[in-house]
Parts: structure tokens; C-alpha cells; sequence
């Protein structure tokens, strides 16, 4: 006899349901007489079974009570309030209900990525003040259930459990094609969370779609996975309230201050860029040939004399951080007067009793110098090396090797005897000790390219007659050229000459003397 279900029972095409029917009026009857009878009966009888429930529903009860209470007193002291308690009266709502329609929170305190053929924990997260408890239980314990609730009711084996709710808990499970990820919420959550949960379930499988397939039991690879379960952990939500008109004011405002402050200093930058830019324009030794802004960052290019002052410095003295600055420069030689006068300065090592001018090409050197120097400057390498020169200059150099000669030559006095043009011995050793000296000056004055000549000067005391004198100053002046010829003065750089007669007050001996004077032609 095929077996009848509950359905076959009330059919009412079947006898039973007319059976049903009768019996039904007699039934009730005897179960309110038996209530009224022996109502202790059936309190025992049902107490084990109402009691259970009303306390969970009173649990439940008072917890939602507790929660509206906590949040009605977060909120009782700000502005909100008083908004909340005016839409509760035109509403006709409770202010609790309207606390907690604008109050949604919710949690997701940890994440678990299951293997959904094992069953076994892949990777674990939780949120930053909560302790993980025994994940590989919790995973145990969710396979076993899913297996129990697939063995005992006849499920799907694919198939997987999608929620669960403990109280104020709710466990909510994302399953994949290999992988599901279990999402423990305290609290309601939107519908929100359930699209996170399935965005970061096709992310895994799309970036460990290899790792999954290969499972073998070892979850390290999965360790990667974590920063796609900690973008789930979403600790709190809260329905934003409407921007009123005031709000979006302000924040216009804000932004348009922004932007003005932007562009001010845009403009202030650009200032400050055309500046430096002039400013290296008109340094010496820098030639800019391409400038502008690329990629957020200003740059420079052209050439730059080595002597020339830095590009760096001039940007700092404009307000312009180099480090920010891509500079690019190639070396030149410049033509600008101040850095040729520089870098003869350099080349020529000159001292600092020299003076340096540049007039066209040709470089005048003035002052005072050693005559090794003096020799070194005429170089022609130095011309060659001097870009922009074409002669160097140095008639008004004074060369003090030879000043020192010329003091010393024409500081000598060769006396004669009254009415005598023949010296004494000891006189033409002063003639020798000028010869001397007067070779050295003339020998160190054609090294440097300058004629010299020494005019030797007679002089008579006024005594005798003029005629007398007149004879007897040349025969002086012949005297003494021939002892500096003899002693290797060339006669070519002699000249006699004849100085004018001492008065009567001079002194007489010093009269009758002969002086050699010095002489350089302007030269180079």
C-alpha cells in the first residue's frame, strides 16, 4: 500500500479529509474541556517547549534595547538629535526608530578563503582589535555543517550554505568555482557587502586561478592574497546625511579658494622662472638656447663658459630651488670682455700688482712685475691660448728687475780731476760695476722687446773758460764710453751728451763728473 503524505490527507478528494472534517468540531471540543479541566497538565507539558523560546525572544528584545538606548545617548547631546526628533514627530515614527534608520553600523570582523573541495583554510583576516580565534576549526566546523545539512536533507553536494545568523552574528559565505570566502558580520549588513564579497571572490580566482587548481594542500601561496581580504574588512557604514545648500556653498568656496591659491602661485612660480631666466641671460658666459616646463619640472639648456658663475646660484638668488631644475649646459669659450680679462687673469697667473684691461683684441697688461713674469707673459703661447686676443700689450708694464738695474747704473758718478778727463783707478772701478749692470739690463731689455740705450753725461765744474769746458765735458763723456766698451757694452747703445755747467754754488768735486742715464723705447 503506497504511503500517504500530509497533502493526500487533506486532499479533498480523498475519504480521510471527510473523515478529517468530522472529526475535527469533537477534537477541539475535548482540548478546551481538557484546558479547563487540568490546566497544570498543560502548562508541564508545554513549558519545556515555550520557555526556551520566550526567553531567546525577551533576550533578543532587551538587546535591541540596550542597543537603541546607547545610541540615542551617542546621540542625545549633538545637533542631530534635535533634527532626528522633528522628522520622528512628522513622520509619527519613535525617535528610537528614527536613531536607528539613521544609524545603520555594521562590522566585518574577519575573513576566511576556504578550499571548496577540502575544505580547508586557504588565508585569514581579521580586523585590526579583534582576535582570531581557531580558523582551522572554524573551518572544520562549517565543512562538517555544510556535509550534515547536504547528508541529511538530500542537498546538492555543490551546493553551499549561503548565510547564517546567530543573534546580532551573521556569517555570510561567497562561494567560487574552487575557493569560497566566509565573511564573519556583527551587526546588518547591506547588500553592499555581499557584492564586495563576490568582487574579491572573482578577483582570487582570476589572480590564483593556477594556485587553486594545483592545491595540494599548502596555503603559503595564498599569503598574497591578503590585501584583496583586508579591502573586505569595511569596519562601519553610515547612510550620509543630505549636503544642504550651505555645505555645498562652503565647499565651492573652499574650492574656488584652491584653485585661486593655485593659480597665485602658478603665476608667482612663472614670475619668479622669467626672472631667473633674464637674470641668466644677462650673466656672462651663459648662452641659454632652449628653456620651458616638461613633466612637472622646469629645465635648461645651452652653453656655459667654465669661468662663467654658476646656474645654480643664479636660481637660488631668483627664488628657484635648483634641485628642482634639470640643467643641461656645454662648455664654450666666451668672447665677453669680462671673462677674457678673467681667464688671462688664469692663464697668465698675473700677480696682484698687475692690472688686466681688455680693449677689442688686444689686452693691455698695466702695473708693476718680475721680469721672469714679464718674459712668460710675452709668450705667444699665452696669445694662442687667450681666446679673443690678438696681442698682448705691456708698454706700461713695468718690469722691476730692470727698474732695479736702471737705479743702480744711474745712481753711479765717475769724478774727474780738476781740468782732467782721465779718472783715477778708483774711479774706472765704478765704471766697471756700471758696465756690469749695464750689461744685465741691456740683455734682460731685449728679451722682452725693448731697445735700450744709455746716454752718457759729462759735466765741468764752472771754472776756466766755456770753450775749455765745452772741450774738455766731450773729452770726459769719450773717456767713459770707451771703458764701458771695453768692457762688452756694444757702442750702438752709446750715446754722449753733454750736461749743462753746475752754478757757482755747487759743489765742485761732484761737478766734474760723468753720469750714464738709461732709456727704452715703448716697444710691444
Amino acid at each position: 500500500m503506497p504511503e500517504r503524505t500530509d497533502e493526500d490527507l487533506i486532499s479533498p478528494s480523498t475519504p480521510d479529509a471527510d473523515l478529517a472534517a468530522a472529526l475535527g468540531p469533537t477534537v477541539v471540543a475535548a482540548l478546551r474541556r481538557s484546558v479547563r479541566s487540568d490546566a497544570q497538565l498543560w502548562v508541564e507539558t508545554l513549558f519545556p517547549i515555550l520557555l526556551p523560546a520566550i526567553r531567546m525572544a525577551v533576550a533578543s528584545a532587551l538587546r535591541e534595547m540596550l542597543a537603541t538606548l546607547n545610541q540615542i545617548l551617542d546621540q542625545s547631546l549633538s545637533v542631530k538629535r534635535w533634527q532626528w526628533r522633528f522628522e520622528a514627530w512628522r513622520t509619527r515614527k519613535t525617535f528610537g526608530e528614527i536613531v536607528l534608520l539613521r544609524t545603520l553600523v555594521f562590522r566585518v570582523e574577519q575573513l576566511l578563503l576556504l578550499d571548496r573541495h577540502t575544505g580547508l583554510l586557504l588565508a585569514s583576516v581579521a580586523g585590526a582589535d579583534i582576535t582570531p580565534k581557531n580558523t582551522d576549526l572554524v573551518s572544520a566546523m562549517l565543512t562538517a555543517l555544510q556535509d550534515f545539512v547536504g547528508h541529511s536533507f538530500g542537498v546538492d553536494s555543490g551546493a553551499a550554505i549561503r548565510e547564517l545568523y546567530v543573534g546580532e552574528f551573521c556569517l555570510l559565505v561567497e562561494p567560487g568555482p574552487r575557493a569560497a570566502l566566509a565573511a564573519a558580520v556583527r551587526g546588518n549588513a547591506p547588500a553592499e557587502v555581499r557584492e564586495t564579497l563576490r568582487a574579491a571572490v572573482d578577483l582570487i580566482h582570476q589572480e590564483f586561478g593556477a594556485e587553486l587548481r594545483d592545491f595540494k594542500g599548502d596555503a603559503k601561496p595564498f599569503e598574497r592574497s591578503r590585501p584583496i581580504l583586508e579591502g573586505c574588512l569595511q569596519a562601519q557604514y553610515h547612510r550620509p546625511d543630505k549636503a544642504s545648500k550651505t555645505k555645498l556653498w562652503v565647499v565651492a568656496a573652499a574650492l574656488l579658494v584652491a584653485v585661486a591659491v593655485w593659480a597665485g602661485l602658478r603665476l608667482v612660480r612663472a614670475w619668479h622662472w622669467d626672472r631667473a631666466l633674464a637674470a641668466l641671460g644677462n650673466t656672462p658666459g651663459i648662452a641659454i638656447t632652449r628653456s620651458g616646463r616638461s613633466n612637472g619640472r622646469y629645465f635648461l639648456e645651452g652653453l656655459r663658459d667654465p669661468l662663467a658663475a654658476s646656474a645654480e646660484s643664479r636660481l637660488s638668488n631668483e627664488g628657484i630651488d635648483p634641485r628642482q631644475v634639470s640643467i643641461r649646459f656645454r662648455p664654450f669659450l666666451s668672447l665677453d670682455p669680462e671673462l677674457v680679462v678673467k681667464r688671462a687673469k688664469t692663464v697668465l697667473a698675473a700677480p696682484d700688482s698687475v692690472s688686466v684691461t681688455v680693449d677689442g683684441d688686444i689686452l693691455r697688461l698695466r702695473g708693476a712685475a718680475p721680469h721672469v713674469w714679464v718674459l712668460r707673459a710675452r709668450s705667444a703661447d699665452h696669445e694662442m691660448a687667450l681666446a679673443g686676443v690678438r696681442q698682448i700689450q705691456m708698454t706700461d708694464l713695468i718690469d722691476t728687475d730692470l727698474e732695479a738695474l736702471r737705479s743702480v747704473i744711474e745712481s753711479a758718478q765717475i769724478l774727474f780731476p780738476t781740468n782732467s778727463s782721465t779718472a783715477v783707478p778708483e774711479q774706472a772701478r765704478v765704471v766697471a760695476l756700471a758696465a756690469g749692470r749695464a750689461r744685465e739690463w741691456i740683455d734682460a731689455a731685449q728679451t722682452i722687446g725693448r731697445t735700450p740705450s744709455l746716454y752718457v753725461t759729462a759735466y765741468t765744474d764752472p771754472t776756466g773758460s766755456e770753450a775749455r769746458n765745452v772741450n774738455l765735458r766731450h773729452e770726459r763723456a769719450a773717456y767713459v764710453a770707451n771703458l764701458l766698451a771695453g768692457r762688452g757694452i756694444d757702442r750702438k747703445y752709446l750715446s754722449l751728451r753733454e750736461g749743462k755747467p753746475a752754478d757757482l754754488t755747487a759743489d765742485a768735486v761732484h761737478s766734474r763728473r760723468v753720469t750714464i742715464l738709461t732709456h727704452l723705447d715703448q716697444g710691444r
